[in-house]
């Protein structure tokens, strides 16, 4: 499933950023520490390394608003099936300078 789940970034067909997991703690969750971490941390990080494309995917709706507000844009969208499960995939993509 995970495998099907990466699909939609490696479909870019260019080398790109991707960023596996960004957790906050829920009782630390409303407070922008993620968005921080991400436009404080990352976002130079990947820029002081000449930028570029840095992609993610998520499986929850919350987070959606999330890395949109982020400035993140959507760029697909999918169901993945297993064994007796089915998950919604969304991955999105960001230019980082």
């Amino acid at each position: 499933v995970l495998k099907e789940a990466k699909k939609a970034c490696s479909s870019l067909n260019q080398p790109y950023w991707y960023l596996e997991a960004l957790v906050v703690a829920k009782d630390e969750q409303g407070k922008k520490l993620g968005s921080r971490m991400l436009k404080q941390c990352l976002f130079p990080f990947i820029a002081r390394q000449g930028g570029g494309l840095f992609t993610l995917m998520t499986h929850n709706e919350a987070n959606r608003h999330f890395y949109r507000k982020n400035g993140w844009m959507e760029f697909d969208e999918r169901v993945l099936r297993g064994k007796e499960m089915s998950l919604e995939s969304w991955s999105y993509k960001t230019v980082i300078k």
